[in-house]
């Protein structure tokens, strides 16, 4: 799994972190080649990804279409995050939601 979070919103929340913080996301199946990439390329094929899922009809319907993404679980966002009981906090680090997958799609689709 790799994780690239951009928006200003969430630097601005970066600069005073606080449990219960985060960020609203998309998560892509991608090829393990893609998540070795690394600068430009990565960036370029996560705007292809990105876009062509924007894209398709169906996907971006509603809000929680996004997937909640706890960014202070996120490696290198928060030193605390390195102790595995820091994600023993099930009141911040909570199951996915019920009815989709990791995509956020629902069975079926």
């Amino acid at each position: 799994m790799r994780f690239l979070v951009f928006g200003h919103a969430m630097y601005e929340k970066a600069l005073n972190p606080f449990i219960g913080m985060t960020a609203k996301s998309v998560l892509l199946p991608v090829p393990a080649d893609v998540i070795q990439l690394e600068g430009v390329a990565l960036n370029a094929e996560a705007d292809r990804l990105l876009g062509a899922y924007i894209l398709e009809p169906g996907n971006l319907l509603h809000g929680r279409s996004l997937s909640p993404l706890p960014v202070l679980g996120v490696p290198g966002w928060w030193p605390p995050n390195e102790a595995a009981a820091f994600y023993d906090d099930t009141s911040y680090f909570r199951s996915g939601r019920l009815g989709g997958d990791a995509c956020g799609s629902s069975p079926g689709s």
